[in-house]
């Protein structure tokens, strides 16, 4: 696959394109991050479902993959935690 990224002038030309060098969270999504903080896995999980909902150029399956996993797998956890229900209303 390296050798692939190395001798492709087209991949390099899209990644270079694609790529986001930095994004800044809205409040809402902090908040979300925040409160997620103390399950390393669900925060991983959340904050790359959020930049890739928040990409330019969004892969619209992994975005419903990330959405249903977030919510399928960690609706309990979010149910239990002191701002629950506004983490859900925020996903919501």
């Amino acid at each position: 696959m390296s050798d692939l990224i190395n001798t492709s002038e087209a991949l390099k030309v899209n990644l270079a394109e694609t790529f986001v060098a930095s994004y800044e969270f809205s409040p809402n999504e902090q908040f979300v991050l925040d409160s997620v903080a103390k399950h390393p896995m669900i925060e991983k999980r959340m904050k790359n479902f959020i930049l890739e909902l928040n990409h330019p150029f969004p892969n619209l399956s992994e975005i419903i993959e990330s959405y249903r996993w977030s919510m399928l797998e960690n609706l309990w956890t979010f149910a239990n935690l002191p701002e629950g229900a506004k983490i859900l209303k925020q996903l919501n």
